[in-house]
């Protein structure tokens, strides 16, 4: 999983703090995701791509900011791995953003 390796790359060979390897993390892994899930995913048309692309970027920067309170409660709280904590994390995270991305993103439509 590409997020767990860039997790390991940030923290372990490069010594990043956590919360700021989560958010590097989180700009590496959803570069394409916008393009991916508009035309792999959901398969939606162009005329709408301003629109969906705005809520795309709302829709992940909520992901975003979950991600990194989750991170700090389930890591410095709860003491759980940080490894394990971002592989449940991402889990998690994949869910949420296909149902909101399906009802809402990239709603057919517009």
């Amino acid at each position: 999983m590409l997020s767990l390796a860039l997790m390991l790359l940030w923290i372990e060979v490069l010594h990043i703090p956590y919360l700021i390897a989560t958010t590097l993390t989180w700009f590496c892994v959803n570069m394409f995701g916008f393009i991916l899930n508009k035309h792999v995913t959901f398969g939606t048309k162009g005329e709408f791509w301003q629109k969906e692309l705005l809520r795309y970027y709302a829709v992940m920067a909520g992901n975003l900011t979950l991600s990194v309170l989750l991170m700090f409660v389930m890591v410095d709280l709860l003491h759980i791995h940080y490894l394990l904590s971002s592989g449940f994390l991402a889990g998690l995270m994949l869910l949420i953003n296909y149902v909101v991305h399906k009802t809402w993103s990239f709603r057919t439509g517009g």
